[in-house]
């Protein structure tokens, strides 16, 4: 895992895992680009550095976002389980309190955003994947979640 900087880290320093996070692009489902960050390469005839475009670290709102729709898409999930006549008393208790876990997560994600706290972000949004990576074989669920694992 990356050492984590001071202030002024961008969220992809801080992502766990070292996961770079998403580019974001005009397809909803096209995969990141992996972060090699400022690259130089050797032009083999002129033997020339050149630089290679730097990977853009998402804002906070692209951030947020992402957070926001795997808040829903995680609902979205456990809603119809909430809807079973059959269910016992503790599985209950446990989907709700997936539920109440996912607005909280949002809250914090909030909170963080306002205080540009970056590294929360990146924690907040490494959780929500987590837990939505029990449907990645859903048909909602993003491609571009699956880098943040």
């Amino acid at each position: 895992m990356p050492a984590i900087g001071g202030s002024g880290s961008s969220v992809t320093e801080r992502l766990p895992g070292g996961c770079p996070p998403p580019r974001r692009g005009s397809g909803a489902s096209e995969r990141p680009a992996p972060d090699n960050g400022s690259l130089k390469s050797q032009d083999s005839e002129q033997g020339n550095a050149t630089d290679m475009p730097e990977h853009q670290p998402p804002s906070s709102r692209e951030v947020m976002s992402d957070i926001e729709g795997l808040r829903a898409f995680i609902e979205a999930r456990v809603q119809p389980l909430l809807a079973g006549e059959h269910l016992k008393p503790d599985d209950r208790s446990a989907l709700h309190g997936i539920v109440g876990t996912t607005a909280a997560m949002r809250t914090v994600a909030a909170n963080c955003a306002e205080i540009d706290d970056a590294e929360g972000l990146a924690l907040v949004l490494f959780y929500c994947t987590s837990m939505a990576m029990t449907w990645s074989d859903h048909p909602d669920f993003l491609p571009e979640w699956a880098p943040y694992q």
